[in-house]
């Protein structure tokens, strides 16, 4: 999993990515850059992180669908 998230940028807080999932008109920039920081977040071990990643991978929302992915990653924290 941590090759998978490798390689991402630095970035704000947590609340400030929330707003964007939950924005269906967030611009491509927007989505690139809390897509980037949910990533590191979850490589770095944040449970809220791998949890909203985990949903957007199952939902196939701003990435592409993949429900083994999105449930192994929630798994792993009992979500």
């Amino acid at each position: 999993m941590i090759a998978l998230l490798s390689g991402l940028r630095k970035s704000k807080s947590i609340e400030d990515n929330r707003e964007v999932t939950q924005n269906e008109h967030a611009t491509s920039e927007t989505r690139t850059f809390m897509l980037d920081y949910l990533k590191k977040g979850a490589t770095l071990g944040d449970k809220l992180c791998i949890k909203e990643l985990g949903e957007l991978y199952i939902e196939g929302k701003y990435v592409p669908k993949d429900t083994t992915l999105g449930k192994k990653l929630m798994g792993g924290y009992g979500f």
